[in-house]
């Protein structure tokens, strides 16, 4: 009796949390992944998202792609979904902008890659041209709570969002009031956790000029980890 009041409890901190970071609605898968218990371990989480076929993204991609790196670090880094060279090879950081990514993170942070922590909102490859699908916002709420669950287990001291919508699907209610270039380089702060919300690599191979100024941006949180 005492565990299912331990485990209401928290499950009421949860919902309790995710009113606050602004979401408004929780659709039922959703509430069904956390109904059937937390994850015990980051292994236990892993085996889950990759036996995960809950929507039509996996139908196209190769492999659901899991959080790579330094699972003791206090940066977690947070790109929208694997690229198709991540999709390709197995795992984050592939490719030509993944490879940019490490490098920039090295520049600004001293970092190799293995020393830090990254993941993604979505498991699965995720095409520019399937943005106006209205299906995707389906695949976002699906694969979010495997994110949120990666977060507690981890318990990083700074998670890096790569992108306007990375930032929007972990605090949906952030920018109505301000917009991503006012809050972008910002160091705030959710909980125990800080955030800073940042331009995606992705997003900077097409548009190297900033690169600068995400180096600057990540330079930013050097004291906080």
């Amino acid at each position: 009796y005492k565990m299912k009041i331990s485990q209401r409890q928290e499950a009421l901190k949860k919902l309790y949390f995710l009113k606050a970071v602004g979401y408004k609605f929780i659709n039922e898968n959703f509430i069904n992944l956390y109904q059937s218990g937390e994850f015990s371990d980051l292994n236990e989480l892993n085996k889950q998202i990759s036996h995960c076929a809950l929507c039509t993204l996996r139908k196209t991609a190769n492999r659901t792609i899991l959080g790579l790196g330094d699972k003791s670090s206090k940066v977690m880094f947070v790109s929208l979904a694997p690229s198709i060279s991540e999709d390709q090879e197995g795992e984050h950081l592939c490719g030509m902008a993944g490879v940019k990514l490490c490098e920039m993170i090295y520049n600004s942070l001293g970092l190799r890659k293995g020393e830090f922590y990254i993941s993604s909102i979505l498991r699965c490859k995720f095409l520019p041209s399937e943005t106006q699908n209205a299906a995707i916002n389906e695949c976002f709420e699906l694969c979010r709570p495997y994110l949120l669950e990666e977060i507690r287990l981890l318990k990083p001291k700074v998670i890096v969002a790569l992108g306007e919508q990375v930032f929007l699907n972990l605090y949906p209610e952030s920018l109505l009031k301000n917009s991503f270039e006012s809050i972008r380089g910002s160091v705030l702060k959710f909980g125990d956790i800080s955030v800073m919300p940042t331009y995606s690599h992705a997003w900077l191979m097409k548009n190297p000029s900033f690169e600068s100024v995400f180096l600057d941006d990540l330079r930013k949180i050097k004291g906080v980890i």
